[in-house]
């Protein structure tokens, strides 16, 4: 077997490193972006159950704000009592932005990561490109100096 032999089986090595680094780069991507999708509708899941169960609460708290108010004997239609209720009723507004706003926020950062992932699925593609122009180069260097 002679040096020109073992050159081109080194080349032949050299590639099918390339194409395996490529598959696990590729695989590796395709999993994490499936992972963070699935974590993102999850987030969403939990979202839309969090919000649920805060108007839930926002409602049986309102409803307990008027039940005392009318034991006590208070019109609930004029004056003091009916600020009250909207003083609540917008702080429950407010409360129910910034927990959908969390939650969005959460949900748009596992889409992006999500998108990067598949970005760096695509992006192994060219580095296999890369890796095998840079083996062919290196056994044609090899190849010239024989």
């Amino acid at each position: 077997m002679g040096i020109e032999t073992l050159a081109i089986a080194g080349l032949g090595l050299s590639g099918l490193g390339a194409i395996q680094q490529f598959t696990a780069a590729r695989s590796s991507s395709r999993f994490n972006a499936a992972a963070a999708r699935q974590a993102a509708e999850t987030a969403r899941q939990n979202q839309a159950l969090k919000q649920e169960q805060f108007a839930r609460d926002a409602r049986r708290l309102q409803a307990r704000q008027r039940v005392q108010l009318a034991k006590s004997g208070v019109r609930l239609d004029s004056g003091t009592p009916l600020l009250l209720a909207g003083e609540l009723a917008q702080e429950l507004g407010f409360k129910s932005q910034l927990l959908r706003a969390g939650g969005d926020a959460s949900i748009r950062a596992l889409q992006r990561r999500a998108a990067l992932d598949r970005l760096a699925g695509s992006n192994a593609t060219a580095r296999l490109g890369l890796g095998l122009g840079r083996t062919l180069l290196n056994g044609a260097t090899v190849f010239n100096r024989l």
